[in-house]
């Protein structure tokens, strides 16, 4: 849960109104997936469903 918190804020952060523009930005960002915790970029349907 503490993940999902770190990522939503992240998007909340860059002003983004919908999981899209996140996905992309995670998906060309690896390491900062890494730092966040994540394995890999969650998909968008996921995040959708938080």
């Amino acid at each position: 849960m503490d993940i999902l918190f770190r990522v939503f804020m992240l998007k909340e952060l860059h002003g983004w109104q919908h999981e899209t523009s996140l996905v992309e930005y995670l998906d060309s960002h690896p390491e900062l997936c890494e730092r966040l915790g994540l394995e890999s970029a969650p998909n968008q349907s996921t995040l959708r469903r938080t």
